[in-house]
């Protein structure tokens, strides 16, 4: 969802949408390899990204930096 303000002639409202979009890719690979009996190692990678159109508070409610 996202905040979008909207003016008029006669008024200026926020106005509640539900066109903002996120979208995640990830990648996950994971391998075990065990030489002898008692001994195992196991290997993972993780690799991920994320990118978002959605609004920042700090338009609407303030300019505060991030905590």
């Amino acid at each position: 969802m996202t905040l979008v303000p909207r003016v008029t002639s006669a008024t200026y409202a926020y106005e509640l949408t539900g066109d903002g979009n996120a979208d995640l890719r990830q990648f996950e690979l994971t391998a075990a390899a065990g030489a002898w009996k008692e001994s195992q190692v196991f290997l993972s990678y993780v690799h991920s990204q994320s990118m978002g159109n959605l609004n920042e508070f700090s338009n609407y409610l303030a300019n505060f930096p991030p905590p």
